[in-house]
């Protein structure tokens, strides 16, 4: 039996995870559902939410690693180092995925399938929290009582699970609560890698981890889910396409995220839909494309290096902001004359690098040439030396000090890097809370 401390411990750990990280699931476009009565639904079809870079992160992973990039313009990448009491630093990752690709996030890429729904409004997202848990002396909490033994562990956590675009499919938001265990048959401490992308409710998501195939098809069968073969495999599936139950303790929970599950040795792929869970079947048996072997998609996987959580995303509503007060960047005139016009890039990329001793937070821009990245690269590292965040006003170098930016010829056109150094961890993610906020106006034509 517990003592009483150990209770109100519990108890304020399940408001952290549960419901006092509100913010940050918000933030990441995020929500739990609401327990009610109701017969089969089905959701909605897809609509743009008002801030479609705050909607739910992305998904995805066997890749055609991407050529070496040669560097047009060496420097030096600027990381602060910042100390942290009690946890052991270091670089372990996570189980290691079966394929080829020179980062885990290339890796990742190769498991998402090129499909007319993705990317999707948010791209591609990407999360890896076995490394993370491992950085910051976590690597015990394999289970919620696990966690619970472990000193100072709240804050912490509190910290990493905030550094990495964890989708609220990956049951962080239930890790203190069996509820989720019992409906899924996984929890959040089982998870090791996830990728997702997607538009809501047209998600797909992959994710890497110690599951218990039986278990979690155990789960699925009390939620009436029938087996049906696919190319080859299994398809754990139930009702129509984005239909869900909220009689049931799954779709309370999950809605119609589970409708679609694929379960292989250390991996467990759902979807709502049956084109996009049969369209990442395809993608890992090599009968389509998938988004690692996409050169725009490698170069920025590539220029972002090894980082723990990424976003990779198409452009427009980062190079072309939406007028009005919400999307209004801050900090500086995009036409004045001290602030040059940013060339057209087709691709960015968001992330952090992170070895629980250096923190890094980086910014990829995917240009058509070598000659316009040389162009770009002085005119990112001016405009977000002088950049106020929109969500606060205050100056971002207050938070993370600009680099040297470093610029990459790629098979495909060229890169622009540009490394922010975190010296605070309570910035681990300013790279993500400025993804979810629209908050990169310095990136705006």
């Amino acid at each position: 039996m517990h003592s009483n401390k150990s209770l109100t411990r519990r108890t304020l750990l399940c408001s952290l995870l549960g419901t006092g990280m509100t913010t940050f699931f918000a933030a990441c476009g995020t929500t739990t559902p609401t327990p009610t009565n109701s017969p089969a639904t089905t959701a909605p079809p897809s609509t743009a939410p008002s801030n479609p870079v705050a909607a739910t992160p992305s998904a995805a992973g066997v890749a055609t690693q991407a050529a070496t990039p040669t560097r047009a313009t060496p420097s030096t990448s600027t990381g602060a180092t910042a100390t942290r009491g009690g946890a052991t630093a270091t670089s372990a990752g996570a189980t290691p995925i079966t394929a080829t690709g020179s980062s885990p996030l290339l890796q990742a890429l190769a498991v998402m399938p090129r499909h007319d729904q993705l990317p999707g409004q948010t791209g591609i997202a990407f999360a890896d929290i076995e490394r993370q848990k491992r950085n910051y002396g976590l690597e015990k909490a394999t289970s919620a009582e696990a966690f619970e033994s472990l000193p100072e562990a709240t804050a912490i956590l509190t910290n990493v699970t905030a550094s990495v675009p964890l989708p609220n499919q990956s049951g962080l938001t239930y890790a203190m609560n069996p509820q989720w265990r019992e409906a899924t048959g996984f929890d959040f401490w089982q998870v090791e890698r996830t990728i997702q992308a997607g538009s809501p409710p047209q998600l797909f998501t992959q994710m890497w981890g110690r599951f218990d195939q039986a278990e979690i098809t155990a789960a699925m069968a009390r939620a009436e889910h029938q087996p049906r073969s696919y190319g080859g495999a299994t398809i754990l599936a139930y009702g129509e396409d984005g239909q869900f139950n909220l009689n049931q303790p799954l779709s309370k929970l999950t809605f119609a995220n589970f409708n679609r599950v694929v379960l292989a040795e250390g991996t467990l792929t759902f979807s709502g839909f049956s084109s996009l869970i049969e369209a990442g079947i395809d993608a890992q048996a090599g009968r389509i494309p998938n988004f690692g072997q996409d050169p725009d998609y490698a170069a920025i996987a590539t220029a972002l290096g090894p980082v723990v959580g990424a976003q990779i995303v198409p452009p427009d509503t980062i190079f072309h902001p939406a007028p009005g007060p919400q999307r209004t960047p801050v900090g500086f005139p995009t036409a004045a004359p001290s602030n040059p016009r940013l060339p057209a890039y087709r691709l960015a990329g968001f992330g952090l690098r992170d070895d629980g001793i250096t923190h890094t937070m980086v910014v990829v821009l995917l240009f058509h040439d070598l000659a316009t990245a040389n162009a770009a690269a002085p005119i990112v590292q001016q405009r977000a030396s002088s950049y106020r965040l929109r969500s606060s006003n205050e100056p971002l170098r207050n938070r993370a000090i600009v680099g040297t930016p470093e610029v990459a010829a790629q098979p495909s056109g060229a890169t622009v890097m540009l490394p922010f150094a975190i010296t605070d961890t309570a910035n681990l993610g300013l790279w993500l809370r400025m993804f979810n906020n629209a908050d990169y106006g310095f990136l705006a034509e």
